[in-house]
């Protein structure tokens, strides 16, 4: 049963431009994701409109887009502003999209300080080891106070070991025949 004072909350896209200040003015050590890759943003709304929590899906960058054929879909930023259940609320719903848009996978890094309860209340596991590192503040684009170790979490939907699926090297432009239904020749 929910508290009475309960907040009702569902999900919706939302702009890079909304996302972006909602970030820079809530979350506790990173601002918004200006860099390319960024696919979508979500936010979970409250019945009246009001944003109450954000979060960025993007592709991987580098060794995790090279390494599983750009299957893996990562939440780079999740902010809210401790409304209850809005953080279990937004990853579940980017598990269901990535899942429906065919990734394999869904990950995150939260820090090694962060109990990742809202990942757990979603289905999400932590991988094996330790990941970051103090060296991410020489790299452009890098700011904020996420520097250090790190725990990475995610959500496997179909086995990754699958061969990634290329596209031919050469397209032919004529018109394939295409194949006649019966009862369907007059439509």
């Amino acid at each position: 049963m929910k508290p009475p004072n309960a907040v009702r909350l569902h999900v919706e896209p939302i702009s890079s431009g909304m996302a972006n200040d909602y970030i820079n003015s809530v979350h506790r050590h990173h601002d918004a994701v200006e860099w390319g890759g960024v696919f979508m943003r979500l936010g979970a709304l409250t019945e009246d409109g009001e944003i109450r929590g954000v979060v960025t899906l993007s592709i991987p960058v580098a060794a995790n887009r090279l390494t599983d054929g750009s299957r893996t879909v990562e939440v780079t930023r999740l902010a809210t502003d401790g409304t209850p259940n809005a953080c279990s609320l937004l990853y579940a719903a980017c598990a269901r999209i990535a899942h429906a848009a065919g990734f394999s996978r869904i990950l995150t890094y939260v820090l090694d300080t962060e109990t990742g309860v809202s990942l757990t209340a979603s289905g999400w596991t932590r991988d094996e080891g330790n990941f970051g590192n103090l060296t991410w503040t020489n790299r452009p684009g890098r700011s904020g106070k996420n520097f250090g170790p790190k725990h990475r979490w995610s959500k496997t939907f179909t086995r990754l070991d699958r061969p990634a699926q290329r596209l031919p090297d050469t397209v032919s432009l004529s018109t394939p025949t295409k194949p006649r239904l019966p009862g369907l020749e007059r439509i």
